[in-house]
């Protein structure tokens, strides 16, 4: 993809553009100031959010893996909050992509849906401008 894939939007001053990602259409937004990336062109830098993109769909089993941490294990409880416990792999099937945002220095975020596993909040994992994992986050 390139730069003419995307489109401006106005009122978040991002560039952003649908994709397939795990088998969901996602929302892909680009973040881009000039002046506060290490990249001179908004050209170069939608290319290398593009790598990193690419290297993503490459590595759902660790998006995965990730997930499967903040599985709650009191869910195996009888008296939990849910009437029928769930397990680790049922948790993190129901977690939906619904998001990627890349920020000025190309770190990035992976945004979950939870399927009301977590009454509604969202989920995020986020990695560095390496392409390493960072942190898991429930919002929202």
């Amino acid at each position: 993809m390139s730069l003419k894939d995307y489109r401006f939007n106005e009122s978040t001053k991002d560039y952003e553009r649908e994709t397939e990602l795990f088998g969901k259409q996602v929302s892909i937004s680009i973040v881009y100031t000039p002046g506060e990336t290490a990249y001179q062109t908004l050209e170069e830098f939608v290319l290398q959010a593009e790598k990193r993109l690419d290297w993503l769909k490459q590595n759902k089993a660790l998006a995965e893996q990730e997930l499967g941490k903040l599985y709650p294990g009191w869910l195996d409880e009888e008296d939990d909050w849910e009437e029928s416990p769930i397990s680790k792999a049922e948790f993190v099937s129901r977690l939906t992509p619904t998001g990627v945002n890349f920020l000025e220095d190309l770190s990035f975020s992976l945004f979950y849906d939870d399927g009301d596993t977590f009454w509604g909040h969202g989920i995020s994992l986020d990695f560095t401008k390496d392409c390493q994992f960072n942190q898991a986050s429930i919002f929202g």
